[in-house]
């Protein structure tokens, strides 16, 4: 077992003390401190299951129309060129479903988030995303193509112990032969926020 120094010791408790104040300040025991504009990153709280193509942070988030997505307080590439990773089976034909889950324990009452093409997605690449609150379906997005321009999705959550992102990526042919074609969908989704009323 490794020695603690004092040091170490000291700068330990001074985060714990830091996180227990700004926890009572805010109202946020659990840990999770609000952005200045009183939202909390969902990426703050538990993602309790996701598909591995969920990494937030996870690569250049530059849309199809050059805008740069790396200020926002979260951001996530979904694109199946990049990632190799084919996600589950859609109900739509020809799309596949990525998928990823949060606690948010009746706390939040709106989850916003900023969709944008990403810069990789095809000519006739499309894509959709679906919110649930607690497994209920509470929204789906207009279909997302490359000359989508970005928009702002605000969805009510009120009283949801869960919400789960489902994005549908169009992927062609590719669960027929195994190849990706020319036309996959790849988004962008940023600044994806929990609101409190």
């Amino acid at each position: 077992m490794e020695k603690i120094t004092r040091r170490n010791f000291l700068q330990i408790a001074g985060a714990a003390a830091f996180l227990g104040a700004a926890g009572t300040l805010t109202g946020c025991s659990d840990g999770t401190l609000p952005s200045p504009d009183g939202s909390t990153p969902l990426t703050s709280v538990k993602m309790i299951k996701a598909n591995e193509i969920w990494k937030w942070q996870n690569t250049d988030p530059i849309d199809s129309f050059g805008n740069i997505y790396y200020k926002a307080v979260n951001y996530v590439v979904l694109d199946v060129r990049k990632s190799g990773i084919y996600g589950e089976q859609s109900e739509r034909s020809g799309y596949r479903n990525f998928t990823s889950e949060y606690y948010t324990a009746q706390k939040y009452n709106k989850l916003t988030m900023t969709i944008a093409p990403d810069q990789e997605m095809c000519n006739e690449g499309s894509a959709y995303v679906k919110v649930y609150a607690d497994d209920k379906l509470v929204k789906v997005s207009n279909e997302i193509g490359r000359k989508t321009k970005p928009f702002t999705m605000s969805v009510d959550i009120t009283g949801a112990d869960f919400v789960k992102l489902v994005v549908q990526l169009y992927v062609g042919n590719m669960v027929v032969t195994g190849t990706l074609d020319s036309d996959e969908g790849a988004i962008i989704i940023a600044d994806a926020k929990l609101w409190k009323n």
